[in-house]
């Protein structure tokens, strides 16, 4: 049996990583209260590394640097290390081309892992992702599909500046069948590929507010995109089985 590697196992793609795959690979789940000891026998055991820490939303704008890029860093080290070329499968985010200290900590992340793989002749899975969607979310943290969700289950108000705003979302367990693919790879490639998941969902913000209004009121609603109708409201009765 394949044993992965996940850091971030307890964050929200983490969780829906592991609840799809957990019988049929054995995990070796990281996350803030493990150390880097852990980390490391974790990683001399591993088959395959599964990267999803990341802070997008700290207290602090230097932990965007030490969790982003330091963790992949000490990774990277420890694989060195013990001349493992274990494959990394990386989930990046699209602000990696924006000028912002989140997106540069996921940028130079991202370049540390080109490098890395040209170096020691390891396969390297980026994925950038972006507006990540489904249970387990965090509300005001994950997405503004979880925030909406979440404040409407509990009846706590809405509020939308710019109705028109587009989004562009993709639904958790899109993501998580691309990492599975990912892990199931078996021929040698060429390191470091930028892999794009799909299907995304573009959606104004204030049609995503009626959307979820509409699912907490029985009301049938009328738009395009039938799978991304199912996919919110999955997601939204998820959020509404916990009030």
């Amino acid at each position: 049996m394949k044993k992965i590697l996940i850091t971030g196992a307890a964050g929200f793609i983490g969780r829906n990583l592991i609840e799809q795959i957990q019988s049929k690979f054995k995990i070796l789940p990281f996350d803030k209260e493990n150390n880097q000891k852990e980390l490391e026998n974790f990683i001399k055991e591993s088959d395959c590394i599964v990267h999803l820490a990341g802070s997008n939303r700290p207290t602090d704008v230097n932990e965007y640097k030490e969790v982003n890029f330091g963790l992949t860093e000490i990774l990277t080290e420890l694989l060195k290390k013990h001349s493992l070329q274990t494959p990394i499968i990386f989930s990046s985010s699209t602000q990696a081309e924006l000028d912002n200290p989140y997106g540069e900590s996921k940028k130079n992340a991202e370049n540390l892992l080109i490098e890395f793989a040209k170096e020691n002749n390891s396969d390297v899975f980026i994925l950038r992702l972006t507006n990540v969607f489904g249970k387990w979310g965090r509300p005001n943290y994950n997405s503004v599909v979880a925030t909406f969700c979440y404040n409407i289950a509990n009846e706590i108000e809405v509020k939308v500046n710019d109705a028109n705003a587009m989004l562009k979302l993709i639904h958790v367990d899109d993501v998580t069948n691309k990492i599975i693919e990912l892990i199931n790879f078996e021929e040698k490639h060429n390191p470091a590929d930028l892999i794009e998941v799909e299907p995304y969902h573009n959606i104004m913000l204030g049609q995503l507010k009626d959307l979820i209004y509409s699912f907490k009121n029985k009301v049938e609603v009328n738009f395009e995109d039938k799978e991304f109708v199912r996919k919110l409201r999955s997601t939204y009765e998820a959020y509404e089985a916990e009030v």
